[in-house]
């Protein structure tokens, strides 16, 4: 309820859609469709808290970007979502730098600067991830009625990754990812219908 911002039975009903959704999409990595079967159970568990982490400073990073969007005396405008952006991609680049430090692995970019096509790839990458997508994600997070459903529809990823698992890794799409792919849209539905 940040902000004033309760979400009604509706929207409610609409992110456990969404939510249930994107989990039975995911939940498709059982019976030997994962990508990477040969993670023993601690890697796996180290994974599912290395994304609840990421999950919970995503919904915080949200919450503070909703707050200085907002505006103000000295602000009539609040701040753009590009500015909140260029932010978000500093602090992140140091805090990388910093925690690849220990690991003696703080310039291990450079590889690919020898690389041109390694190079290209992850240019186009930066470009449409970290730049165009965080760009994005906090216009979302600005012009929404709330930002519980910017969140919802920007975790749609998975939806989205579908068609090219398929194309380029071969990945299985079984009958609970269809299931989930509808939930998650009716969730979608629930949460911008009037």
């Amino acid at each position: 309820t940040f902000q004033g911002e309760a979400p009604d039975l509706r929207q409610v009903g609409g992110l456990l859609l969404v939510t249930g959704g994107v989990v039975a999409v995911l939940w498709r990595s059982r019976d030997g469709s994962a990508w990477r079967p040969g993670l023993s159970a601690r890697q796996r568990w180290i994974g599912v808290l290395g994304a609840l982490v990421a999950a919970f400073g995503q919904a915080g990073g949200m919450i503070l970007s909703r707050a200085a969007f907002a505006k103000g005396a000295d602000l009539p405008d609040g701040v753009a979502p590009i500015e909140s952006v260029l932010v978000r991609l500093v602090a992140g680049t140091l805090a990388v730098f910093v925690l690849a430090l220990p690991q003696r692995e703080a310039f291990a970019f450079g590889a690919v600067l020898r690389h041109p096509g390694a190079l290209r790839l992850t240019a186009v990458g930066t470009v449409f991830g970290p730049i165009a997508g965080i760009w994005l994600s906090m216009v979302a997070t600005r012009e929404a009625e709330r930002a519980g459903t910017a969140a919802a529809l920007m975790s749609l990823t998975p939806l989205f990754l579908l068609p090219l698992s398929r194309l380029l890794w071969g990945a299985r799409i079984d009958l609970g990812t269809v299931v989930g792919t509808i939930a998650a849209t009716g969730g979608v539905v629930l949460l911008v219908g009037r």
